[in-house]
Parts: C-alpha cells; structure tokens; sequence
C-alpha cells in the first residue's frame, strides 16, 4: 500500500487577501502572526458572480489558525459535526483526491479549484462558490485541499447544521465579518467543519 504525504508549494494567488492582494498575515481571531505561526491555518474565501458581466464581489474572506479552529468546532453542537463529518466522507474519496491533487509535480491552483470537489460542478457555471485551503507559514499544503464548493454544497451542508451551530456561525459572522445590508449570506460554512 502507498502512502500519500503532503507537499508545500507557493500560495497562489487566489488565497491572497482580495483586499492586501497578499497572502493572509494574521489569524482572524487571536490575530496572531501566521508566518510566524508553526501550526496549520485556513482560508476560506466566498464569492458571488455576475456571469453577464464577467465579474465577482467578494462576500467574505478570512484566516484561521489552528488553535483558534478548534476552539470554534468546540462551540459546535455534536449533531453538526458527525453530519458534516459523514457527508464529506460520502462524497470525496480523500485518498482519490490526494493523489489526483499530488500527481502533477508541478501543482496547478487552477486546475484544482476549477471544478466543485463534491460535485463537479464546473466554476465558471456557479453564482456562488467558497474556496478552502490549508497553509503553514507562507505555504499551501496541498493534499486534500485546495478545494472550491459549489452553492448547491454549501446549501446542502447548511441544512444539516443544527440550530445551535447556525445561531454560533451568526454569532461568528456579526462578530467577525458583518455583511453589507442587502446580502443573504448569513451563514458560511467554515473550513473547520470540513478538516
């Protein structure tokens, strides 16, 4: 049986801050220094598109370490956590994607992220679309991820949270990345439900 390791390469672009146009420096709970952090942290970034205008707005964009991640799956409701926890495990083969993901020596960011991982569901076919991705310092790690989900995953994904998940995801959005009026997405769905 083969083993499957991950390997580091440059943090692409579409991980930058869409605001800086760098990649994240700091955790967007401890505020911690990211490069300097020894750990894994995520990014999560949603968009919205406007296919007749060949344009995007960004909904929300942020950085999480690890430590701060964990705290935050300990406010989630035990429910939330198996279900999102089986419905990945039914609908991405992490070995299957690992190696498609680690088959190329020469990792391309596009290719990984043109496609929804659970459905396939091509990128420039979506409306809405969040990318995930897990970084150490100033790397990705790619194995499993990057990965893009399509709005159709996210709503599925959405309704298998518990109540007192949803009511903490608000609480986390109002606190941390308040919406501008207007903007129906209320509720993301954080990389740390997914790792």
């Amino acid at each position: 049986m083969e083993f499957l390791f991950p390997r580091l390469a440059d943090i692409p672009p579409e991980f930058h801050s869409d605001e800086t146009g760098e990649p994240f420096e700091c955790c967007l709970i401890c505020e911690r220094s990211l490069m300097d952090y020894d750990g894994v942290y995520l990014v999560e970034k949603a968009y919205r598109t406007f296919p007749n205008f060949d344009a995007k707005d960004l909904i929300f964009e942020y950085a999480i370490c690890h430590d701060c991640a964990e705290q935050m799956m300990e406010a989630f409701s035990d429910e939330s956590r198996e279900a999102i926890e089986l419905y990945f495990e039914t609908r991405i083969d992490e070995d299957t994607r690992a190696r498609q993901l680690l088959a190329d020596e020469a990792f391309d960011a596009d290719a990984s992220l043109a496609t929804c991982a659970v459905n396939g569901t091509p990128r420039a076919d979506l409306n809405e679309y969040q990318l995930i991705g897990a970084f150490t310092g100033g790397q990705m790690i790619v194995y499993t991820t990057p990965m893009m989900l399509s709005s159709a995953v996210l709503d599925e994904v959405t309704m298998l949270l518990s109540k007192a998940t949803r009511d903490e995801l608000g609480g986390f959005m109002a606190e941390h990345l308040p919406q501008p009026p207007g903007l129906d997405k209320d509720v993301p769905v954080p990389p740390v439900l997914i790792f």
